[in-house]
């Protein structure tokens, strides 16, 4: 598997990880699981086609892209106890959270051309702004998922724009 494969797979992994822990969970914790590694298998295994099969078609990167986003809002949404603006931002910044992991991979295969260590690269980076999320604000999160509030579709916007304004510059 290529360097790309395992890092897109990576970072498929870690934002469905997201989800699971910053989404307050409408199902039991086997189901929520299930359905979140449900979802991890469907938007991974469309990397094949995007990376592998077409690799040279934007329409097909552009085309699997958007399934792949809107799988991964539309697991929000079905994990959720509440489906709403809150869950979609949730889930817009799951996707930002997974950039940096994608910046160390691709820094450290770039830098030293050695494919376990930029995996590794980019597991550590997941995993420790992983951490450091859930230890500071997992709590307050689902906290003000479970308050009502007025809504938060203007909040949306600036994990789009992030995520829309760095990919531009890539």
């Amino acid at each position: 598997m290529s360097y790309k494969n395992l890092s897109y797979t990576i970072s498929n992994f870690f934002v469905m990880l997201f989800m699971y822990v910053f989404v307050s969970h409408r199902y039991s914790k086997p189901k929520t699981i299930t359905i979140c590694a449900a979802s991890f298998l469907a938007i991974a295994v469309p990397n094949v086609l995007k990376l592998n099969i077409y690799p040279d078609s934007r329409l097909c990167y552009f085309l699997v892209t958007i399934y792949q986003i809107a799988m991964t809002q539309l697991t929000g949404l079905l994990i959720s106890k509440r489906r709403d603006s809150k869950t979609l931002f949730v889930g817009l910044s799951g996707s930002n959270y997974v950039v940096a992991g994608s910046i160390m991979a691709a820094i450290l295969h770039i830098c030293t051309g050695n494919l376990y260590l930029c995996i590794a690269g980019c597991i550590v980076t997941h995993v420790a702004i992983l951490l450091v999320l859930y230890t500071k604000i997992q709590d307050i999160c689902l906290k003000y998922q479970e308050e009502t509030m007025q809504s938060w579709w203007k909040l949306c916007l600036i994990p789009v724009f992030f995520y829309c304004g760095f990919s531009s510059f890539t």
